[in-house]
């Protein structure tokens, strides 16, 4: 919190090393501390962060990809319900997913972009290690991979890169 770090994801492949009270410990942590938390290891539309960016509601969800129960249709009836009871909220999908140390492939892309299609304004990528690049679809960026943030992997140049997005103006969107 003290580092301005106001909200995480909980939807990762990693989110029940320390059991499911592991899981439960690490949210009520996160609470006390002051810091939010959305995601997690089954699909809700009741599990996310709002915030507001100017006069505009920001929604983020979590979706996880790895090794879990979630499938491309749970996050698709996510994404709907979500834009449905929010139309004018900026959404954002936080998704963790692609092949580890390698860019975005092909089934990453088709996936954001179904889901841009279906209400999605932003997706912001985690899990490969790497940074995966970049792509607008239909006025809508897609982070496929922000890559290493902070992790102890020095074995390989691109593993000490990482990005950060900062969204500072959402005055031209329109949904």
């Amino acid at each position: 919190k003290e580092g301005g770090v106001t909200a995480v994801s909980l939807a990762n492949n990693h989110m029940f090393d320390q059991g499911r009270s592991g899981y439960e410990e690490t949210k009520v942590a996160l609470s006390a501390g002051g810091v939010s938390h959305f995601g997690g290891y089954a699909p809700t539309t009741d599990d996310y962060f709002e915030t507001k960016l100017g006069d505009k509601k920001v929604l983020i969800y979590g979706i996880t990809m790895i090794a879990t129960g979630w499938d491309e249709s749970q996050a698709y009836e996510v994404t709907e319900k979500l834009r449905s009871e929010h139309p004018d909220a900026y959404l954002m999908a936080y998704i963790h997913w692609g092949d580890e140390y390698v860019t975005q492939n092909r089934h990453q892309r088709a996936f954001a972009h179904e889901l841009i299609e279906r209400g999605v304004d932003a997706i912001i990528g985690a899990h490969p290690h790497v940074v995966q690049g970049v792509e607008v679809y239909e006025g809508s960026p897609i982070f496929y991979s922000l890559g290493n943030f902070i992790f102890d992997q020095y074995w390989r140049d691109d593993l000490e890169d990482g990005y950060m997005v900062r969204v500072s103006d959402l005055e031209d969107t329109v949904r």
